[in-house]
């Protein structure tokens, strides 16, 4: 017996999956990989801290686990969410060095 073009499990070569497989995301509209944006102005992520420290990300990692910034963790392993006030950057900058 010929199985039917019709049965389930047979693949019909003229119709392509590239044509009839997209991504879920096309058609409701959902954002691709984008990185989330904290809210609080004080709040960074390591990168973003580190770039506007102008340091490395390792230094910045370095720096929070001796205590010099505040920063907390979800979970063990979960990114950092470092607090970066006004502060912090004048004392570790040396913004707050007088002229000379």
């Amino acid at each position: 017996m010929v199985p039917s073009s019709n049965s389930p499990g047979l693949v019909n070569p003229s119709r392509s999956l590239s044509n009839s497989a997209s991504p879920a995301s096309k058609g409701h509209k959902i954002p691709g990989r984008t990185r989330a944006k904290l809210q609080d102005a004080h709040i960074h992520t390591v990168e973003q801290a580190a770039e506007r420290l102008d340091i490395s990300r390792c230094t910045l990692v370095h720096w929070i686990e001796l205590g010099l910034l505040k920063a907390t963790q979800i979970t063990p392993g979960a990114p950092w969410r470092v607090e970066l006030t006004d502060d912090d950057y004048r004392r570790l900058t040396a913004g707050d060095a007088p002229a000379g």
